[in-house]
């Protein structure tokens, strides 16, 4: 009988706990509708409400961390149940910082300095926390009946939710690019619809715990659909990283560092370029290139718009001071790197002293692109 009575209070104090999980979950689920909304109505107050009440989080997050430690120390569970309370401490985690990302929000609304007046941004931005938040209450219903079904099914809605932050991701940077005055204001608005998709990664992660619980393996449920479950074999899956030189045209310098890239570690890197102002491939780029062998050939002058809101690119190289200067910064975009090299369209003088002038950044190109790959880029 004294170990059933145990067992009981075992069972009762985990209870317990889980209603605090819950209860946590209330409060950052509210902390992220009141961020949005406040940015939406501009609403200053609502946003300092939201900044100070973090703290309640934090408090409670550290709360329920505390007991799991004392739980685990006076009860020494095994089994399932040692995964249970890890799990909890795991998913209090997740909880915390998707508060985070609602104070985020918040402070982004006290830096605008203006009423905002998109409200396809803002519809954009209102479905992507409502799906997130679906997703986040799906979760913890999952976590309670330990349904591990509902949690592998669960991670197929962060498309939805992704398919929004590019459509807003597109937007806003191509307003930037038109108008450069917009990039502070647009900025901020990303770096909200930024911290909504990072909610619904969260929750993935959530759902990653919930089948440990029940399987005792952790599976990275992004690559689920792969047929390939156990994060021990992730990296067979992941994509090898993506690098878009940018310069004014496309018509030159880009091509050049696309063309010599894939020469010399195609097989490391998927290879774009863009222009901010895409015009046509200079006759002399194709020149100097066949000169070494690389056909350009079939090749086009692109756009940046070509690439916004459909691919996040692991490096984005400026290889002109003016892309530099104009092309916006925005999330998603991983490192940004600077290389100036001069324009050799507006190259003076005679023909041949202006094909001179692209042999000369041609081979400053290819230099630089044989420096940059003989060091492991991570």
């Amino acid at each position: 009988m004294a170990i059933l009575s145990t067992r009981e209070t075992f069972d009762r104090r985990l209870r317990e706990l889980l209603s605090q999980v819950l209860a946590l979950g209330s409060m950052v689920e509210q902390a992220v509708l009141l961020s949005v909304d406040a940015l939406i109505r501009h609403d200053r107050s609502s946003s300092k409400r939201v900044i100070d009440e973090d703290q309640k989080i934090n408090e409670k997050r550290c709360w329920i961390e505390n007991e799991c430690v004392r739980l685990i120390a006076t009860q020494q569970p095994v089994g399932r149940d040692v995964r249970f309370l890890a799990a909890i401490l795991e998913i209090i985690t997740e909880l915390e910082r998707i508060g985070d990302y609602a104070k985020g929000i918040g402070k982004i609304n006290l830096l605008l300095d203006k009423e905002l007046d998109d409200m396809g941004i803002f519809k954009d931005l209102t479905s992507m926390a409502d799906r997130g938040l679906s997703m986040l209450n799906l979760a913890l219903v999952a976590f309670v009946n330990s349904d591990v079904n509902a949690a592998l099914a669960i991670p197929a809605d962060d498309d939805n939710v992704d398919h929004l932050y590019n459509q807003i991701y597109l937007k806003l940077t191509q307003r930037m690019i038109a108008d450069t005055t917009t990039v502070e204001h647009a900025s901020h608005l990303l770096w909200a619809a930024h911290n909504l998709e990072r909610l619904a990664d969260r929750v993935i992660n959530i759902c990653e715990r919930i089948v440990y619980v029940s399987t005792g393996e952790i599976r990275e449920l992004d690559y689920i659909m792969t047929g390939q479950t156990n994060m021990s074999d992730k990296k067979k899956f992941e994509k090898v990283p993506k690098v878009l030189f940018l310069c004014t045209h496309n018509s030159a310098r880009s091509q050049m560092a696309e063309a010599f890239l894939r020469k010399y570690a195609g097989s490391r890197f998927e290879v774009c370029s863009a222009g901010l102002e895409p015009g046509s491939i200079h006759p002399f780029t194709q020149l100097v290139m066949e000169e070494l062998g690389l056909d350009l050939k079939g090749h086009r002058s692109k756009g940046l718009t070509e690439f916004l809101g459909k691919d996040h690119f692991s490096y984005l190289i400026t290889v002109c001071d003016r892309a530099e200067q104009k092309c916006p910064i925005f999330p998603g975009m991983g490192t940004r790197l600077h290389w100036s090299f001069e324009d050799p369209t507006e190259a003076p003088g005679t023909e041949q002293e202006k094909l001179e002038k692209f042999r000369q950044v041609r081979d400053q190109i290819k230099t630089r692109i044989t420096e940059w790959t003989s060091v492991p880029q991570t």
